[in-house]
């Protein structure tokens, strides 16, 4: 089937509740998309406002409506064109839970590293614990995300992750 997850809810719940929750859905998807899309947009508009952008002073425009009209009408191409390229929504998916990975171990290994210099906790410290924990932590991210790029099956969320994460290197 090509729908597995209607043709089984179906099955059990029959015709109606499967529509009303497929339309459920396609509502919730929607929602998260245009959140997105305004979380995105504000975030170039921020960048540019500070200078850390390409094409900054295009970018930092705001229209009448107080809204960066610019900076909403270039995510919303970016996301277009990611779409077309990317297969669709699976590896779009895919590429966002692996940038959070990755932002996660970013934090972790960081946090690793620095935690000596950081004051000493008030309420709540791990202790001797804080360091292997960490490791742990960041072994576990690191075989997330392997599990997310190295199947043949997600190798586009793989570069549609790396294409992200190259943009944004160009950017600093």
């Amino acid at each position: 089937s090509p729908t597995p997850i209607a043709s089984i809810l179906t099955y059990h719940l029959g015709i109606i509740p499967t529509q009303r929750f497929l339309i459920c859905v396609i509502v919730a998807m929607f929602a998260t998309s245009l959140l997105s899309i305004a979380f995105a947009s504000r975030l170039m508009f921020a960048a540019a406002r500070d200078e850390h952008f390409i094409a900054a002073p295009l970018f930092r425009k705001i229209s009448s409506r107080k809204v960066p009209a610019n900076a909403s009408i270039a995510v919303v191409i970016i996301e277009i064109i990611a779409f077309v390229f990317a297969g669709g929504l699976a590896a779009l998916f895919a590429a966002t839970v692996v940038l959070l990975y990755l932002a996660y171990l970013i934090t972790v290994v960081n946090f690793a590293r620095a935690s000596h210099l950081l004051p000493p906790a008030q309420n709540f410290s791990l202790g001797k614990w804080g360091r292997p924990i960490a490791i742990v932590a960041a072994l576990w991210l690191i075989a997330a995300i392997g599990i997310l790029t190295v199947p043949k099956d997600f190798n586009l969320a793989a570069f549609a992750a790396g294409g992200v994460v190259a943009f944004g290197l160009l950017q600093s």
